[in-house]
């Protein structure tokens, strides 16, 4: 039967790294990235739908329903979030 010793490597007091001292009273920040760096360009609001062609198409009713909310959360049109989704899918995947 072999020994264990009584004191492991990570208990071991002798062997253990120092804690850095934290107060509690000042505490350390990240940096903070401007806000330019870390918000999307905001989509286009369309004012003359002039430019614009009626298009047709079929969704999931849960599709339908995260796209109104999330609309209606930014303070777009529901047509403004799938011209700017669909935008991104096509210039991801040229």
């Amino acid at each position: 039967m072999s020994k264990k010793p009584i004191i492991s490597d990570a208990n071991n007091p002798l062997k253990r790294k120092a804690v850095e001292i934290v107060d509690p009273y000042n505490p350390v920040q990240p940096p903070i990235k401007p806000i330019e760096e870390t918000r999307k360009p905001e989509p286009k609001k369309v004012k003359d739908k002039s430019d614009l062609k009626q298009y047709g198409t079929y969704l999931r009713p849960e599709t339908v329903k995260h796209l109104r909310q999330h609309a209606l959360d930014k303070d777009l049109k529901d047509y403004e979030v799938v011209q700017v989704a669909l935008d991104e899918y096509l210039d991801k995947h040229k």
